[in-house]
């Protein structure tokens, strides 16, 4: 890839939790704190694909992503809860899939989701998309981009509108945002299938 991830802003497990909290997610209660968390400026949520904890945590040729894990916090009992991939990121960015059961590239949902609850506060998001062909309806997966990795197309409100689909760019723009210090309150991030695990090394994902 041409940037780092180590540009990336990194936030703890309990700043998400904070952000998808009224989806149906349920997070743990929190642990009794010495002093007040006043939360985060930005969020950043950087997605790779189909490494199970084994492979990943402890594995040498990870050693950015393990550094993450022993830096900031890491979540042990999170788990995929369907297969294909489509199903887990619905859910992901909605809190239940929607009885979306496949990588379908026709489907989708009218339901409520998280860029949805940051819009109605006026909170900033972009999906940034590496190789991104299409920001409106799902198209066919091609050999850099897989559209099943990318829910924010699969929601009516937002591939619907002008304004949606501004927000969901590639990563050009993600350069540009980063070099001018400019990345919204809420960020997505997906490599594509060349870096992000699935069809790459573990190496190439790390990178």
């Amino acid at each position: 890839m041409i940037f780092r991830a180590r540009w990336l802003l990194v936030a703890a497990v309990a700043a998400c939790a904070a952000l998808v909290a009224g989806l149906g997610v349920a997070p743990a209660a929190p642990a009794a704190a010495t002093k007040r968390f006043r939360g985060p400026d930005r969020v950043a949520v950087l997605v790779l694909e189909n490494r199970s904890y084994g492979e990943v945590i402890g594995n040498m040729n990870a050693p950015y992503l393990n550094g993450l894990a022993r830096r900031y916090a890491l979540a042990t009992r999170y788990y995929a809860i369907a297969h294909p991939s489509l199903p887990n990121y619905i859910a992901l960015t909605g809190g239940s899939t929607f009885e979306i059961e496949g990588n379908c590239n026709r489907c989708d949902t009218s339901s409520p989701n998280i860029v949805g609850q940051l819009d109605a506060v006026g909170l900033s998001w972009k999906a940034y998309f590496e190789d991104l062909t299409s920001n409106g309806r799902p198209g066919t997966p091609t050999a850099l981009y897989n559209p099943h990795y990318n829910p924010f197309v699969y929601y009516e409100a937002v591939r619907s509108t002008v304004l949606g689909r501004s927000r969901i760019v590639d990563f050009d723009e993600l350069r540009h945002d980063l070099s001018q210090g400019r990345l919204p309150r809420f960020s997505w991030i997906a490599p594509g299938v060349r870096h992000d695990g699935h069809n790459s090394s573990l190496r190439a994902a790390d990178r």
